[in-house]
């Protein structure tokens, strides 16, 4: 019943990549709205996962932690994003609502599995390189850019134009998209 869009690399690997094991990655990293928290957290205890002290607050993060160490002594985490960036300056550039609006499947997950559109993805890979790491030249997400760039229709590249454009992103996208084309 939790309403949560994949986002970031397992997104990605599970829908732009010949095979998920290829895109890799550490967490899985989701987006979920507030009313929903209770309902999840619930959920990922009752199956082992354990959530760590860390700072919280308000207007210090929008994201927490879960994580579980398996039988066989793998682990798994889920980084659980009430906001797109922990930024103040990025986190409200795209909101739940609007891209629960244009929400994908996911089919190799399953029929409850969705994910932002390949325009909001690539914004939000876009977003979090300038957010979490600026002048970053890391080859798998400048090529997680390159691959969601690549696949764009015309009008899915207005498209992204315009929304980079009318949320003060036009820097971020243009530096980011160069990196890929390069």
């Amino acid at each position: 019943g939790v309403r949560a869009l994949l986002f970031k690399g397992a997104a990605l690997a599970h829908r732009h990549y010949p095979a998920a094991y290829l895109r890799v990655r550490a967490d899985t990293d989701l987006l979920v709205p507030v009313t929903d928290l209770p309902v999840l957290e619930r959920v990922l205890k009752s199956l082992g996962y354990v959530h760590p002290v860390e700072t919280s607050g308000r207007l210090v993060s929008y994201q927490c932690h879960y994580y579980r160490i398996d039988r066989h002594g793998i682990a798994h985490a889920f980084d659980v994003h009430r906001k797109i960036s922990n930024l103040q300056v990025l986190a409200d550039r795209f909101g739940w609502e609007e891209l629960w609006r244009g929400r994908v499947d996911v089919d190799a997950l399953g029929s409850a599995a969705a994910a932002p559109d390949d325009v909001h993805a690539l914004l939000l890979a876009l977003v979090h390189r300038a957010g979490h790491h600026p002048g970053s030249h890391n080859l798998l997400w400048i090529y997680d850019l390159h691959l969601l760039a690549s696949q764009l229709r015309p009008e899915e590249t207005t498209q992204l134009r315009e929304l980079a454009t009318a949320r003060g992103l036009g820097q971020v996208v243009a530096e980011g998209l160069a990196l890929a084309r390069d």
